[in-house]
């Protein structure tokens, strides 16, 4: 599907969008879902009033050693991630452009002239 819209004041972009497939997922065996299931302990939270920081639900805490969680770090990604709207997640692949590969072959022979030189 190909087609423009805007990202910003001022800005057109005209690209396309592909459909990305989802990987078949794969059953876990039955022994390795046991040991996932025996250590598997539900932490209590809840979301800061903008919905961006992950807390403790007892104390409303980032950091809590009485409930014994820690969001600091996830925190952090998230308020990185809510500030950047623009920011692209997961980021674009790597497009490869005809000029670049040129560029990059070009400078590759010139390197490899000034090797066989010395």
């Amino acid at each position: 599907m190909s087609h423009s819209h805007t990202h910003g004041p001022g800005e057109t972009h005209s690209h396309s969008h592909s459909q990305q497939t989802p990987l078949p997922s794969t059953p876990v065996p039955p022994e390795l879902q046991a040991v996932i299931d025996q250590e598997f302990a539900p932490v209590p939270l809840e979301l800061s009033q903008d919905n961006v920081a992950a807390l403790c639900s007892g104390h409303k805490l980032e950091k809590c050693d009485d409930c014994q969680v820690d969001f600091v770090s996830l925190n952090r990604l998230s308020k990185l991630l809510a500030s950047n709207p623009n920011l692209l997640c997961p980021p674009p692949s790597n497009v490869v452009t005809p000029k670049l590969t040129q560029l990059v072959t070009s400078i590759k022979e010139e390197g490899n002239v000034c090797v066989s030189i010395i």
